[in-house]
């Protein structure tokens, strides 16, 4: 569990996801919505790959695609 340690989640009730982020991006989760963020139905999902991928945002791309 020690992977998600600098991640940010926030649940977006208008579209039902949950999205992630680095801590080192919070203001842009906030501020640029356009900007691409880990995002799901389910808060497991995206703890899940986190925890897999060990927090590498390459890994996590070259699983996503």
């Amino acid at each position: 569990m020690e992977q998600l340690h600098g991640w940010l989640f926030t649940f977006n009730s208008y579209s039902k996801n949950w999205v992630c982020c680095k801590r080192e991006q919070y203001l842009n989760l906030f501020s640029k919505p356009e900007t691409e963020f880990l995002r799901s139905k389910d808060i497991n999902t995206l703890m899940e790959l986190i925890i897999k991928t060990g927090g590498d945002e390459v890994k996590i791309k070259k699983l996503i695609k």
